[in-house]
């Protein structure tokens, strides 16, 4: 499966585009982000399975950046942040993800970001809109990266409005326009590229 996102990210480095082969255009990937990110990194010179590797271990790096941000934030001190990397850090399934060559690491990272937003925009009683903002900016590169990414958005979506509680009921609407908005145009952008692009409602692998 890797491989088959790196064949795209090497014809969109030798100018072909998007494509798998010459002639008909497919849309045989599901990890938008993850073809593009790849072929950027690989557009320095580095050779394409060292940059997938790259790709995979930085975003698992960032992830847990953001789950520290998170769990520094959330109350914990500094032992108990680094309890919690290394008890997420040192399961097994984190481990194989990281070095699959697959698009999980990326989606732990855009998770862990727009929850770490979130937790800001709620501490700050949600005055401080631009952390709705950036939630809604991490969602939009994860739809990108997942199809099923606009299941996660409905679902950080409804525990948003959750957490508002009926005090700042009146806050929420101003936040999901950024929080849901942003993923929902970047969905949108998608489709209209895959429409022009391919010809196709849904991509091949569906």
């Amino acid at each position: 499966d890797p491989l088959i996102s790196l064949r795209y990210s090497e014809r969109l480095l030798e100018g072909k585009g998007l494509t798998w082969t010459d002639g008909e255009r497919v849309e045989g990937y599901s990890n938008l982000s993850q073809v593009v990110i790849v072929a950027a990194i690989a557009a320095t010179g580095i050779d394409l399975i060292t940059s997938l590797r790259v790709f995979c271990i930085g975003s698992m790096a960032l992830a847990l950046v953001f789950i520290m941000l998170f769990a520094r934030r959330a109350g914990a001190g500094w032992l108990g942040s680094l309890v919690v990397l290394a008890l997420f850090g040192g399961t097994a399934p984190i481990a194989i993800w990281t070095i699959a060559g697959l698009e999980q690491p990326f989606v732990i990272a855009c998770l862990a970001a727009a929850l770490w937003c979130l937790l800001e925009l709620d501490l700050s009683e949600f005055s401080q809109i631009r952390w709705a903002r950036r939630a809604g900016a991490a969602l939009a590169l994860l739809v990108w990266t997942r199809p099923d990414s606009p299941l996660f958005v409905a679902g950080i979506a409804a525990g948003m409005i959750s957490i508002a509680g009926r005090r700042r009921l009146g806050q929420v609407p101003r936040a999901l326009m950024w929080l849901v908005g942003v993923p929902l145009a970047a969905w949108v952008a998608q489709l209209v590229f895959r429409l022009t692009y391919y010809g196709e409602w849904v991509p091949n692998t569906a």
